[in-house]
């Protein structure tokens, strides 16, 4: 509602808001002025255009608009300068980010929220991917969903770290994302059980290729275990990438250095490099995404 007019020549104007000839004059919580041109608020506002059309109150006399808007300066400012065609601010963390979209939401504003959606996979909104998720399927950004659901893979879902996040996505969409988590690591334990991928560790009994001695998969059923249960945490498999991190296991070390049990043989159970090689293939092959975000 339009506040009574008001003499404006000594209100404190901020100094990006403060051309003479803009016509509309917004007012924040911290009682800094704002003047917006008129257009500019109603050709980007859905609720500043129907504001606009409303016959104006015969009642109070007035020089120019002064709206209140009751939101701070730090929400304001970063709205205005997106619609007024300003740099786009950097955004300081995700609060800042979700309370500038709320205020966009509730102006109905389908610009900055187009900006929004194309600065919100940088890389200090990926490093909190549930929440980037949240925000994604609130507003059905289906790529950028989708990029977060992928993001998401590197972190154990259930850990009780991540309870508020997951608490504020409707689920409908959550159980897709958890659907994805299950399958990754279930896909992932059928692959490495596989005896086409894996012969030497899966095929039962397998023989020593130098001696002709049944082998002992034990080290391998063990390193499986391991893999499984690390996927369950990690169902990115990262840590295949890395040999530093899947050497550090006992079960890896044992399960390379396993040797066919003929004294005189001594020959490697395993080959290492193929083996890891065929561990990361199982992963590239496992699904990365969500199904397609749609209106509920």
């Amino acid at each position: 509602m339009a506040a009574p007019a008001q003499s404006t020549s000594k209100l404190p104007f901020h100094p990006s808001f403060c051309e003479p000839d803009a016509d509309t004059v917004l007012c924040s919580t911290d009682n800094t002025y704002f003047r917006v041109p008129s257009f500019a608020l109603r050709n980007t506002s859905g609720l500043f255009r129907t504001m606009f059309t409303l016959p104006p109150c015969k009642d109070i006399p007035r020089c120019e608009e002064t709206i209140p808007v009751y939101e701070p300066d730090d929400i304001l400012v970063p709205m205005l300068e997106m619609i007024c065609g300003l740099p786009v601010p950097k955004w300081l963390d995700y609060q800042h980010l979700e309370r500038v979209l709320g205020l966009a939401e509730k102006w109905d504003t389908p610009g900055p929220l187009t900006i929004i959606r194309a600065a919100i996979t940088a890389p200090l909104f990926l490093t909190h991917p549930l929440r980037l998720y949240a925000i994604a399927t609130h507003f059905e950004w289906e790529e950028v969903a989708q990029v977060a659901a992928a993001a998401s893979l590197s972190l154990c879902i259930f850990d009780p770290v991540h309870a508020d996040a997951l608490s504020t996505i409707p689920t409908i969409y959550l159980d897709p994302l958890l659907v994805l988590h299950a399958q990754r690591r279930d896909l992932f334990r059928k692959a490495i059980d596989s005896p086409a991928r894996f012969t030497a560790g899966n095929v039962d009994p397998f023989y020593c290729s130098s001696c002709n001695v049944p082998i002992d998969n034990t080290s391998w059923r063990a390193l499986k275990a391991r893999m499984y249960e690390v996927m369950d945490m990690n169902p990115s498999g990262s840590c295949f990438y890395s040999s530093g991190d899947v050497d550090s296991w006992i079960e890896a070390e044992k399960c390379w250095g396993a040797v066919c049990s003929t004294k005189s043989c001594g020959s490697l159970n395993y080959d290492k490099l193929a083996t890891l090689r065929q561990i990361r293939g199982c992963i590239e092959q496992l699904p990365t995404t969500v199904g397609a975000i749609k209106c509920v």
